[in-house]
């Protein structure tokens, strides 16, 4: 028996995750936003995690409980035939989804804001928007949410780059789409099979095949490919995005 980490750890070490600088952002059906660090914050807040690292260090890790999981949601609502035509969809509408903005709390929320029971919405909507439009909002609304946790773990600092796996790595546009929010180059990777993949590295480092888990990581490691971020400036929908919780939250109906 290996003592190495727990889930969100051992998928940070197969992303190579283990130092600072390097953040891992999962887009599966929640949002994880996850960076090493050498030494605890001085300061916490319930919305961000803070735990030992499989490193022997420490990392933080924000969770937005709606993230690919709202992708889907629209794709079955919406597209029916399929997130090809979701995607193409999206890409074609441009920046700002036609003045939609969209709040991905369908399921409550968990970072930023510790609430269980804030509700999701389309906001800014018209008759001229098209499905495309909307779905470009979603895109949107989750890669907001994304930077949300984000700023909120490590505030006023852009990553040296960011490693992003997951489902919704898959798509072009929404990895683009992170690389221009967050401001940084986005990686994916060759093997992306989440904690199993870092599991695997801790039982090499324990059986004797690597002994430093960063020179472990480099060589097991492998990027696919980078996307750099094109220069589109989405900083003011990310303004207009962060006036949606509080109204939503004065919205929010009695349980």
């Amino acid at each position: 028996m290996v003592g190495g980490g727990g889930d969100q750890a051992a998928a940070a070490v197969g992303t190579g995750a283990v130092v600072p600088g390097l953040v891992s952002v999962s887009l599966g059906t929640s949002g994880v936003v996850f960076e090493a660090v050498n030494r605890m914050p001085d300061t916490q807040t319930d919305a961000i995690h803070d735990f030992c690292h499989a490193n022997g260090a420490w990392h933080r890790m924000g969770v937005m409980i709606s993230c690919g999981g709202a992708v889907r949601w629209c794709r079955d609502v919406l597209f029916s035939d399929g997130y090809e035509a979701m995607n193409k969809e999206a890409e074609a509408s441009g920046l700002g989804a036609g003045g939609a903005l969209f709040a991905p709390y369908l399921s409550g929320e968990r970072c930023p804001h510790v609430d269980p029971f804030v509700k999701g919405g389309f906001f800014g909507l018209s008759l001229s928007q098209s499905r495309g439009d909307l779905a470009r909002a979603v895109f949107e609304g989750v890669t907001y949410g994304l930077k949300d946790c984000l700023d909120l773990m490590n505030p006023g600092k852009v990553p040296d780059r960011v490693r992003v796996t997951g489902g919704g790595a898959k798509s072009q546009l929404w990895v683009q789409m992170l690389a221009d929010v967050l401001g940084c180059p986005c990686q994916r990777l060759i093997c992306d099979e989440g904690p199993a993949y870092g599991a695997a590295i801790l039982g090499g480092l324990s059986a004797g095949v690597w002994n430093d888990l960063v020179k472990a990581t480099e060589q097991a490691v492998k990027v696919r490919d980078e996307v750099k971020p094109s220069g589109l400036d989405y900083s003011c929908g990310y303004l207009a995005y962060r006036g949606l919780y509080p109204r939503l939250s004065d919205l929010k109906q009695p349980h």
